[in-house]
């Protein structure tokens, strides 16, 4: 299974570099089944959620699997 995670950096981040401990918010999304599948539901629970990168910020999808929460 692959997790899905939402995350708003800002634009002084490297991507490599925006994670979970670096992100100013995150946001769970629901579980999937491959990384194709991570990332079409990653961008439409980025747009039905509450999280909007203003000026100055990026979202990222994280797509990951196994029992990492990183």
């Amino acid at each position: 299974m692959t997790k899905i995670m939402i995350l708003i950096c800002s634009i002084a981040t490297p991507i490599e570099e925006c994670s979970p401990l670096t992100a100013l918010s995150s946001a769970r999304g629901p579980d999937a089944y491959s990384a194709i599948s991570c990332g079409l539901f990653g961008q439409a629970q980025l747009a039905r959620s509450p999280l909007a990168p203003q000026t100055n910020e990026y979202e990222k999808i994280v797509c990951s699997t196994g029992g990492s929460r990183s």
